[in-house]
Order: C-alpha cells, then structure tokens, then sequence
C-alpha cells in the first residue's frame, strides 16, 4: 500500500514539475511583449523630444546638455531625466533584440544578465498560466520531469532511510 501511495505521489509531483517548467517560455512571451511595449513607448517619446529639439535647431544631445547644464536646478533635473530616458531605452531595446535573437537554450541566461525588474514584476503579476505545444515548451516539460523524479527520488531515500532506522528500532 505504501509503495502505491509513494508511486502516485511521485507521478502527481513529476507532472506538476513538468508543467511548471513549461510555463516558463509563456512567461518569456508575455516579458517579451511587455518589454517590447515599453520599448516602443520610450522610442515614442524620444522621437518627439528630438523633434522639439529640432524645432529649436537642436539635436537631441545638445537640448538634453541645455538642460543638464543650467544653473536652474529645475532644468538640470529635467535635462537628467531626460538623459535617463535615453540610457533606459537603450538598455530596454538591446535586452529586447538580445531575447528575440536568443535560441530556447540561451534566453533563461540572457534574460538573468539583462531583465527589468518592474516588468518582471508586472508581468508576474498580470501572468496568464497556459499550455504551449510548442518544441520549447516541451523541451522545459522534459527538464520538469527529470527535476520532479530527482527531487521525488531524494526524498524518497531521505524518508525510507528515515523509516528504515524507525523500524529497526522494533
């Protein structure tokens, strides 16, 4: 009876490992649209600042400076949010071409050197849980399985060498 119990668990473990696992590459989409969307809206707003900056006669880099070196404390902290919004969309957009050139085996190690914390964040929070068929997917159900046997089979001797010494001890 006991070996039947421990048997199903560990199938409803393995299974529940695997889809875990392959909710992974659906958590990378929705990241990546996320992180597409804010890459769009910081191009969005640069482009229109640059456009003032050219109705001024200006680039973008000499109206930013105008500000940043102001001796009015208001522009200079305009002029640095400004910089700050250039330096955002630079790191958003190399992060974004980085993941959508990435293969299924490089993007979890590229998206640990390069996430955005806020949008991991908000796509955690908004994430919607699924069922992928597609070759990554599976490729992380198979990981899920390998993982969920491995964890199943270190508890398992923990418990029975455990259960070995309490028996023995009749």
């Amino acid at each position: 009876m006991l070996r039947w119990i421990g048997t199903v668990t560990e199938r409803c473990v393995v299974v529940a490992t695997a889809l875990l696992f392959c909710q992974w590459p659906l958590f990378m989409d929705q990241y990546t649209a996320r992180l597409g969307g804010h890459v769009d809206e910081l191009q969005l707003q640069l482009q229109k600042i640059s456009e003032i900056a050219n109705k001024n006669g200006k680039m973008l880099n000499q109206y930013i400076e105008k500000f940043t070196t102001s001796i009015d404390l208001d522009f200079q902290s305009q002029g640095e949010f400004l910089q700050s919004l250039i330096e955002r969309y630079q790191n958003l957009s190399q992060s974004l071409m980085l993941l959508q050139e990435s293969s299924f085996l490089s993007r979890p190690l590229l998206f640990i050197r390069h996430f955005d914390a806020d949008i991991v964040k908000t796509t955690y929070r908004q994430f919607e849980p699924g069922l992928s068929l597609t070759f990554e997917a599976m490729a992380y159900a198979v990981v899920g399985v390998v993982v969920g046997h491995l964890v199943c089979s270190a508890v398992a001797r923990i418990c029975g060498n455990g259960w070995k010494r309490v028996v023995g001890k009749f």
